[in-house]
């Protein structure tokens, strides 16, 4: 039974690849075409946006939004927090958000062939070393959001293999977010880790994933960067708890 489950999964797992990559591969074309004729960076995210809702149709991947937050999203700019503990979760926050959003990754990513193109085009390289090079991040990143972007940035700085345990936050995102008071959203991407979890590559599978867009933080109701990240901090890590329980 066991062996049977786990050929199921890495069968759906190729499948999805398969999805993707087409799909990808697509709107990669439609988004080197846009950007040539000098259409608007807006389309790009709704076209990367209909390829994400297409690919989780097919892959039979649904999402649950559980809280009455979502009309925030489709607000003005914000910054947004989530979990990062699966292969799932940037994908499932393009689908759910209703307005343009953006992401900071890696500056490595940007290196990837035909990925990291798009990448360099419509999101934000992380490119680590001097405080020189951190002050133009933060300025590159509060660009997006003045350009009506939401921007994510997974505030454990890296993956988390545990669903319900949060990793120590990092201070970028709360120092823009008070730097240039700019709003923060949490959100919890309940399920992601038990549907695809990162760690195990070939565990992947079809489900629904719940998901809770928690209250808006304004950055003037907060004192400092630290105390920001202490408050999310604590408030994801309590509805994580509660969502399990």
């Amino acid at each position: 039974m066991k062996l049977s489950v786990k050929i199921l999964k890495t069968l759906w797992v190729c499948y999805f690849i398969i999805v993707f990559s087409i799909l990808f591969l697509i709107a990669l074309c439609l988004s080197w075409i846009a950007i040539i004729l000098g259409r608007p960076m807006p389309f790009i995210y709704s076209l990367r946006a209909t390829f994400v809702r297409i690919l989780f149709f097919l892959t039979a991947i649904r999402t649950n939004i559980l809280s009455d937050n979502l009309q925030t999203l489709n607000q003005e700019a914000l910054i947004i927090c989530p979990n990062h503990s699966s292969w799932l979760d940037i994908l499932l926050i393009i689908a759910i958000c209703p307005k343009p959003v953006c992401f900071l990754g890696k500056q490595e990513i940007a290196k990837v062939p035909l990925f990291g193109w798009l990448f360099k085009h419509s999101d934000v390289p992380v490119e680590r070393g001097s405080q020189r090079a951190a002050r133009q991040l933060l300025e590159n990143a509060y660009l997006k959001i003045r350009q009506g972007c939401h921007l994510v940035i997974f505030p454990e700085g890296t993956v988390s293999g545990n669903a319900t345990k949060l990793l120590a936050f990092k201070q970028g995102a709360f120092k823009l977010s008070i730097d240039k008071q700019v709003a923060i959203v949490p959100l919890i991407l309940a399920d992601a880790w038990n549907v695809w979890p990162y760690e195990h590559f070939f565990s992947g599978r079809p489900g629904r994933v719940r998901i809770k867009i928690l209250k808006q933080i304004e950055a003037n109701e907060i004192d400092s960067s630290s105390a920001l990240r202490t408050e999310v901090r604590n408030l994801m890590q309590k509805e994580l708890l509660m969502l399990f329980n």
